[in-house]
C-alpha cells in the first residue's frame, strides 16, 4: 500500500462513481492497516519490538482517527518498555482530537496512559531494550522496509486463456 487509490482522479457528473471511489479508498486503507497490525503482532511475538512498533505506527498513520488503534500502539510500546514513546503516541492523539474535533480522548485511553505513566503495564521480559525513533509527522509514512521484493512485468497470454485476466 503506497497511498490512496487514484488520488486526484475526478469524473464530472458521476456522484455514484465518486461514492464508490471514496468507499474503495477507505476499504483499501483499512485492509492495509489490518495487515500492518497482523505483522506488528507477529513481530511482537517474535520478540522484535522495534519492527512491531514500526508497523503499528504505520497502521495508526493509515487510520489517524481510530482511537482504539492508537490505544493498541500505546500498549504495544509500553509492553516493549518504551514508555516515553507510548506517552508521545497518547499526546499526539490528544492533540489531534482537540485540534480536529474539539474533544478529549476517551476514559479508556486516559486510563491506559495513566497505567503507562505509573509503570503498571507489564513489560515483556524477553524483549530487548527499545531503540529511540523520531516521532512521525502527520504525513503518511512510507511502509517499513522489508526484505522481500516482487517484480511484475507486462506479459502476453498465449495458448490457454484461463489466465488472460492477468494481462489486464
Amino acid at each position: 500500500y503506497r497511498g490512496d487509490l487514484l488520488p486526484g482522479f475526478y469524473v464530472p457528473d458521476a456522484p455514484d462513481f465518486e461514492r464508490w471511489l471514496d468507499d474503495e479508498r477507505l476499504r483499501l486503507r483499512a485492509r492495509a492497516a489490518d495487515a500492518a497490525w497482523t505483522l506488528a503482532g507477529r513481530l511482537e511475538g517474535e520478540r522484535d519490538p522495534d519492527g512491531a512498533a514500526r508497523w503499528a505506527r504505520w497502521a495508526c498513520a493509515l487510520t489517524p482517527d481510530d482511537e482504539q488503534a492508537v490505544g493498541r500502539l500505546i500498549a504495544l510500546l509500553a509492553r516493549s518498555g518504551d514508555r516515553a514513546a507510548a506517552i508521545r503516541a497518547y499526546s499526539g492523539l490528544e492533540e489531534r482530537l482537540r485540534r480536529e474535533y474539539d474533544v478529549a480522548p476517551s476514559v479508556e485511553s486516559r486510563q491506559l496512559v495513566d497505567a503507562v505513566r505509573q509503570g503498571a503495564v507489564a513489560v515483556s521480559a524477553r524483549a530487548p531494550p527499545p531503540r529511540y525513533e523520531m516521532p512521525d509527522d502527520e504525513a503518511l509514512p512510507a511502509p517499513p522496509a522489508t526484505r522481500q521484493y516482487i517484480a511484475v512485468f507486462p506479459f502476453a497470454v498465449h495458448g490457454d486463456q484461463s489466465a488472460a485476466y492477468l494481462h489486464e
